[in-house]
């Protein structure tokens, strides 16, 4: 996850580079999130929730 945003953002060309899922243009997401916490990402709605959602 990375505050900066954009397609051509390093974490945006790593990510695409390496086939992995990556959040840009998340605006303090660096101070509200800790190293290893668990997120839900909602793609559709362009949500991210803290912790795991309970789905069933």
């Amino acid at each position: 996850m990375a505050e900066e945003g954009g397609l051509t953002s390093p974490t945006a060309i790593v990510g695409l580079s390496k086939g992995i899922p990556v959040i840009v243009g998340a605006t303090g997401a660096t101070s509200m999130l800790k190293d290893g916490e668990e997120v839900t990402v909602d793609p559709l709605r362009g949500l991210v929730y803290r912790g795991h959602a309970k789905v069933k």
